[in-house]
Formats: C-alpha cells, structure tokens, sequence
C-alpha cells in the first residue's frame, strides 16, 4: 500500500489520509516507503479517526474514498458523490467491488490479484479515478449525479417517514 501511495503521489498533486489500525503482525516501518511523502506533508497516516468517514466525505474535500468494499463504505461514498477506489478482502465486500465498478462509481482495485494487493494493482486503480483521464472524469461525473439524488432526500429521512407512517396508522 505504501509504494501504491508514493507512485500517486509522483504521479498526481494529491494529498493522502491513511486510516490504519495496524496488526502487530506488520512490520513498525511500513510506511517506509511513503516517508518522502510523509516528511512533504502529503501522506498523513493514522490508525484512528475523531470523526466519522461520512463526515470527512461531507466535507467537499475528498476526492476519491479508498475502502474495503463494506456496505456502509459504499452507501456513504455514494450519498457524498465521492468516487471510489474498491479493495476487497472478504465475502460481500467483493459484491460491492463489483457493483460500484459496474454502476461506473469507482474501480474494483487488484481484481486479477485478490484478496491479494500488488502495487501495480494498487496504483492502477487509485490512478485510474485520480489520474484526470476520460475513464476518471466518467467516475467523478457519474458519482457527484448518484450523490446529488441521495441528497435531495437522504434515507434517514426516508426511513423515518416509514417509521412515522406505521406509528400513525397503528402498526406495532
């Protein structure tokens, strides 16, 4: 993941944040090869978030959400507009790999490799939503439009309609 995030990063003017809870199986130097980015301010790591990521997403700042295809990734992705970058490692997460590249909202990284990373599995996808390409400007476009629809009436409105509904009409 580290030499994936330093060739974006010679590659793009972007900024990365890196949640990562790690394992004590990892080595303490993982980062070792971003240090050039980390020392320029571009890559920061943490193994811990104050906020939510919905709320990060919120914010008109992020421009691509890396994640491991877990359905609260995905849907909040989606109700941002923010395109995705998509790792899967495990069971429904590959079904959400799929669909977001399917639905052409983001990429299914490492898909000839996986649950196995490669670099160049890595840094194809990051740059194949980041590099400012015809295929990344399609993702962008095709996220922001999925993401206005599900601000015009967020689910949690939605849902608490529903809930209100049933309790008007006298549904236990």
């Amino acid at each position: 993941m580290a030499l994936a995030i330093e060739d974006l990063l010679a590659k793009t003017k972007f900024q990365v944040l890196w949640k990562m809870a790690k394992e004590s199986t990892i080595p303490d130097n993982y980062t070792l090869p971003a240090q050039n980015a980390i020392d320029q301010g571009r890559l920061k790591v943490t193994d811990w978030l104050t906020v939510g990521p919905a709320s990060l997403l919120a914010t008109g700042h992020i421009v691509a959400f890396v994640h491991h295809g877990g359905a609260n990734c995905y849907h909040e992705a989606i109700a941002a507009g923010i395109p995705q970058v998509v790792i899967p490692m495990w069971l429904d997460c590959y079904n959400y790999a799929a669909l977001a590249q399917d639905v052409g909202i983001g990429v299914y990284a490492t898909r000839d490799t996986a649950p196995m990373w490669t670099v160049e599995g890595l840094t194809d996808g990051f740059l194949r939503v980041l590099d400012g390409g015809e295929e990344s400007r399609r993702i962008a476009e095709k996220a922001k439009s999925l993401g206005e629809v599900a601000q015009k009436d967020p689910g949690r409105y939605v849902a608490a309609r529903g809930i209100a509904q049933l309790a008007r009409s006298g549904h236990a």
